[in-house]
């Protein structure tokens, strides 16, 4: 079962497969689930690398690692919901929101 963030309840994830005719239903589905849990921005957005160390604040270094956190909770139900065959595809991504428009643009 999967739970995301503090809900005691398990979330039905649907799966994507190659045979999947209705793309549409799929990513309606997974923009409400990433909705609900306040995650939408960061597969919206993607997240931005800080720039220059020596000319970041502890304020942005915080930022970024709350926008990196959301990310990583975001890819985990996207690694969940698709089969062994798309999984090789996406397992290189470097964010949910590089996951997720290879997803789409597939």
């Amino acid at each position: 079962m999967t739970y995301i963030g503090s809900n005691p309840q398990p979330l039905l994830l649907p799966k994507l497969t190659q045979k999947i005719a209705i793309i549409g239903v799929f990513r309606f589905q997974m923009r409400v689930l990433f909705q609900s849990q306040d995650l939408w921005d960061v597969m919206e957005e993607g997240i931005e690398e800080p720039g220059d160390e020596d000319e970041v604040s502890d304020g942005e270094i915080k930022e970024c690692a709350t926008k990196w956190k959301k990310d990583n909770k975001a890819l985990f139900p996207i690694y969940q919901v698709v089969d062994e065959t798309i999984f090789e595809r996406i397992s290189q991504s470097n964010s949910s929101k590089e996951a997720w428009d290879m997803l789409y643009n597939t």
